[in-house]
């Protein structure tokens, strides 16, 4: 069965990832048979039911029995798999632990733990405004010379104090 999971077919979909992940080729006949051998009587058709969503609430016992012949947490069945782009999110948090070897890097991430949710957000949002007013920013260079439409850097002006942003949280 393929398809996306929601609270309704979750248990469903996450049984038959169980049999279509095996080594070998399950049948629900091998699978009941394989409970029965454990200890565990749980029809063939019972398990079809199952796996094709007509029984959704299986009891603790029957999810106990098949997380034990799946050799998996009864929580697995229960759980809805992350659908994103793990590669993706795998790249991005390399180049966040390259990033943490820069020491200013590290001494703001010590700053900001165990911070509160909202402080997070404030200090979140505080940075995206930073980033924004320094990419609007436009710096001498060393042949320039600061000239009345254009000051030293650092000197505050009526022009670049209308790109104040709100910080407070949302």
């Amino acid at each position: 069965m393929v398809g996306r999971a929601t609270d309704e077919n979750v248990f469903q979909l996450r049984l038959n990832e169980l049999f279509s992940g095996s080594d070998r080729r399950l049948t629900n006949t091998a699978v009941a048979n394989g409970l029965l051998a454990r200890g565990y009587r749980i029809s063939t058709p019972y398990l079809s039911q199952l796996r094709h969503g007509v029984r959704s609430s299986p009891s603790d016992e029957v999810v106990s029995a098949l997380a034990d012949y799946f050799d998996v947490p009864p929580g697995y069945f229960f759980t809805i798999p992350w659908s994103g782009d793990r590669a993706r999110i795998h790249d991005e948090d390399a180049e966040i632990v390259a990033h943490l070897a820069d020491p200013e890097l590290r001494q703001l991430l010590r700053a900001a733990n165990g911070l509160s949710a909202t402080s997070l957000e404030l200090l979140s949002n505080l940075a995206a405004a930073l980033r924004i007013s320094e990419s609007r920013r436009k710096t001498p260079t060393r042949t320039q010379r600061p000239t009345p439409d254009r000051p030293k850097t650092g000197t505050t002006t009526a022009a670049n104090q209308s790109h104040r942003c709100d910080l407070t949280p949302k």
